[in-house]
């Protein structure tokens, strides 16, 4: 059913408000659940004495009527609707593995190493052909193209940025400016225009994942390091890089990095000029890759156990951690800015390191 909602408004010339009704939500009758049959195989194994053992799994699913948010047209009241739409294939494989590398009568040194990649594409969506070019139609303002993956993005290329010396030869395109992004002319018309410009430029979701953690022991003493990483490549895990993005970009009350915007006295800047998104006649958005692998946790232990069990006391551990450091792929994209993940990820703040210390008591002996 359709979902009812109230607000208030103030017609001109009253000192009073009136209550006013609105359909909050369209009705969704035909709504249905989503189908998933799949097929799985695992192995799980222990060689060398136990040294080195982990698992190997693989999934294949396909999964029907999936709930999706579907655009619709904003003359309707909203911009959105969910619908059951299509079918979504999905494979992959995801490693588990363990080794013990040194083992001795005072040190041990063990590794866990886990690897995961996934891979879907939608096989169909409505199964409409309304072009009547023998194959199924697409949803490019949903996102949705056929034998691609979810999260595929779909847009103007970004090719290079315009300057000066295109205006001097005659070369700039109409409407556009120094300091805009030059987009791809596709069809090569001399013009950008949605229907014949746009093409995939990749998909928001990771090529594949990977950590790995190292746990060194000496006697009481222990320390761990945990890698962590999300991987793109070959057009896999893009974001937006454009600052424009930002919604907090001209707020001179909060602390930023400095982007690098083009001017006419810094004209091999990394980001378009600062108006390029309200003048340009066509508007792009830089897609970068952000891969990155992370040192997440470093923790040194000390167990303490020994000296407090005559007290009662079963285990008591001392441990001081803490996330030390990033390395991105992106950071290495932008020459001159101290560009983070957390401006390719459209969000303002910087990616923060954090430490702790902690006392671990468990397990009190009965009296």
């Amino acid at each position: 059913m359709a979902k009812v909602g109230t607000d208030k408004y103030l017609f001109a010339g009253s000192d009073t408000y009136a209550l006013t009704q609105y359909i909050s939500t369209f009705a969704t009758d035909n709504l249905s659940w989503e189908t998933t049959t799949g097929f799985n195989a695992g192995i799980d194994f222990s060689v060398l004495d136990n040294r080195l053992s982990g698992s190997i799994d693989m999934y294949f699913t396909d999964t029907k009527d999936l709930l999706f948010s579907m655009a619709i047209p904003d003359i309707s009241g909203k911009t959105s609707i969910m619908s059951n739409l299509g079918k979504i294939k999905n494979k992959g494989v995801e490693i588990s593995l363990h080794s013990v590398n040194i083992q001795t009568k005072d040190f041990r040194w063990t590794s866990d190493f886990a690897f995961s990649l996934n891979r879907n594409k939608v096989a169909t969506i409505f199964g409409d052909d309304n072009d009547g070019d023998g194959k199924e139609d697409d949803l490019p303002n949903s996102g949705y193209f056929i034998g691609k993956s979810l999260g595929t993005i779909y847009g103007y290329k970004v090719d290079g940025m315009w300057q000066q010396e295109d205006v001097d030869n005659g070369t700039i395109m109409e409407g556009m400016r120094p300091g805009d992004y030059k987009l791809q002319d596709v069809d090569g018309d001399g013009a950008i225009s949605s229907d014949k410009d746009r093409q995939i430029l990749g998909t928001s979701k990771e090529n594949f994942r990977w950590s790995f953690t190292n746990t060194f022991q000496y006697k009481d003493l222990s320390l761990m390091l945990y890698f962590n990483s999300v991987w793109g490549g070959n057009g896999y895990y893009l974001a937006s890089s454009t600052p424009y993005f930002d919604g907090y970009v001209n707020r001179g009350d909060l602390n930023h990095p400095v982007y690098d915007y083009w001017t006419p006295t810094n004209t091999d800047a990394f980001y378009p000029r600062i108006d390029y998104k309200d003048n340009a006649s066509y508007t792009g958005t830089l897609y970068l890759d952000r891969s990155f692998i992370k040192l997440q946790k470093v923790s040194l232990s000390y167990d303490l156990s020994r000296y407090v069990r005559p007290m009662g006391i079963h285990n008591l551990s001392l441990t001081l951690a803490g996330q030390i450091h990033r390395f991105s792929k992106m950071l290495l994209h932008n020459r001159k800015d101290l560009v983070n993940f957390a401006q390719v990820l459209g969000v303002s703040f910087l990616h923060t390191k954090s430490g702790n210390f902690s006392l671990k008591l468990l397990n009190f002996k009965d009296f």
